[in-house]
């Protein structure tokens, strides 16, 4: 997935909150024996496009199951030995999930055995800065870390499964719900300039957070904020606004995808209006990004920004 950029004075956050309905998964091919998957995902609440906000939008995801047998999952000794890391890609002629190699068949049908699944979502590439840390002999929940990608454009909108928990095989397809674990970054301007420039610096780029969509929580090391300016792509390379009603400047995307994190004083926008720079704290107009939230930072271009 792919976002752009941001900000100033804190416009609004949006909440993801609504689910939307499942959608069918893996091949219909597939004798019920072998295992099966749909996918529904919460939505950043008022996007303008970008983030996902349905399993119609994604292409792939990264599948993990534990199998205990007859014994409820132990987070303390079972592993996701059954699958590590498979897979999931969309068939764009059916719409449906395929596995990208061989299907998965469950060991046994009977109701008295226990499969718990992890998820997480896009698949992880060497462009989009998601990395899979744990082994398929980790016990667990699976861990993954995120560096957020210097190019704008391969920013991914990270999203991870609710874990589903000690499932029977019905032979009926696991439904997994995805859930965003950044913060969606975005920004309007209004008044009167020429916008040459948007870009932000000073916030942590690397987290790492085990897949447990019902509870996203960041792991970010101290002191680990970086000096690298995240640029925005601006729609035709500069943006002239003379109107109090805000606009979007950004091309294309028009989000940042952001580890969720408490700002500080380090946190500034650099906004480059009319040939002339300023840098602005974002810790004063919005204290924390929080998981599965856009915020929108607002841009007054009068006189005297």
């Amino acid at each position: 997935m792919k976002k752009n950029v941001l900000l100033l004075i804190l416009l609004l956050a949006g909440c993801a909150t609504d689910e939307l309905d499942n959608i069918e998964g893996v091949s219909e091919n597939y004798p019920v024996a072998y295992i099966t998957v749909t996918a529904s995902v919460d939505e950043i609440v008022e996007t303008r496009g970008l983030p996902v906000n349905a399993a119609s939008q994604m292409d792939d995801f990264g599948l993990f199951c534990s199998y205990s047998g007859s014994a409820l999952w132990d987070y303390t000794s079972d592993f996701p030995g059954k699958m590590y890391n498979l897979m999931m890609s969309r068939n764009t002629q059916t719409g449906l999930w395929d596995y990208f190699d061989t299907s998965v068949p469950w060991n046994n049908v009977t109701a008295a055995d226990n499969y718990t699944f992890f998820a997480y979502a896009p698949y992880a590439t060497a462009t989009n800065g998601i990395t899979v840390t744990s082994s398929a002999n980790t016990a667990g929940i699976p861990a993954l870390r995120y560096t957020v990608p210097a190019v704008v454009q391969d920013q991914p909108d990270l999203m991870l499964a609710v874990i589903k928990e000690n499932i029977h095989p019905t032979g009926h397809p696991v439904a997994l719900r995805m859930r965003h674990a950044l913060t969606a970054i975005g920004f309007m301007v209004y008044g009167y300039g020429t916008v040459t420039g948007i870009s932000v610096t000073g916030v942590h780029v690397d987290g790492d957070l085990q897949m447990d969509g019902g509870n996203i929580v960041w792991d970010i090391t101290p002191g680990s904020v970086t000096t690298l300016d995240f640029t925005a792509s601006i729609s035709g390379n500069s943006f002239t606004v003379d109107s109090e009603t805000p606009l979007n400047p950004l091309a294309d995307d028009g989000y940042l995808m952001m580890i969720p994190q408490t700002l500080t004083d380090e946190a500034k926008v650099h906004i480059t209006v009319n040939g002339v720079t300023k840098a602005l704290e974002l810790h004063l107009a919005t204290p924390q990004w929080q998981p599965g939230k856009k915020v929108i930072y607002s841009i007054n271009l009068s006189p005297g920004i």
